[in-house]
């Protein structure tokens, strides 16, 4: 995996209560980076976004209102140990992710058909990640939230950093 590389992703600020806990149980660079859902990724290298690319982004992420989503409980890949909070609907987010391979069909995703999800912890031992979690944060679940923004993140070695921010329209 590259040590440079892009995502444009959407954080979640009604979550940001569980940092600690991702902190914990997610050991790559994701773990700093703010609660989020990835929409895309990986983008551009930063060295081919220029005004026009920023331009472009502007235009496709106002044209999307700012929507309500809902966290109400976890999912797992179990293959890869990773232990998430699913989102519903699900639709806004994928028609999200869609309009970007259009927009960049010469860009290739990671996964072509993703679960997008706000990662919490990623474990050997899954069932012992969820118990706590649930121990720790069930009663504050269903969490509601606002999707308003996406966000462009940069990835150098091992930290990730806010590089730009596209709002939504208001509804």
């Amino acid at each position: 995996m590259k040590d440079k590389f892009t995502a444009l992703s959407m954080p979640i600020d009604e979550v940001l209560f569980v940092q600690p806990f991702r902190e914990q149980h997610i050991f790559t660079p994701a773990a700093k980076k703010p609660p989020h859902i990835t929409i895309y990724s990986p983008f551009l290298e930063m060295e081919f976004v220029n005004k026009q690319v920023i331009q472009e982004l502007t235009e496709v992420f106002s044209s999307f209102c700012q929507f309500e989503f809902t966290m109400k409980g976890t999912g797992r890949f179990s293959d890869i140990g990773v232990l998430y909070l699913s989102v519903e609907p699900f639709k806004p987010f994928k028609t999200l992710s869609q309009t970007i391979q259009k927009k960049y069909p010469e860009l290739k995703p990671y996964i072509s058909d993703p679960i997008l999800h706000v990662t919490l912890a990623r474990v050997r031992n899954i069932d012992d990640a969820e118990k706590e979690f649930y121990k720790e944060y069930g009663d504050r679940l269903p969490i509601h939230a606002i999707g308003k923004e996406v966000c462009l993140y940069e990835k150098l070695e091992n930290t990730w950093y806010k590089r730009e921010s596209f709002l939504f329209s208001l509804k």
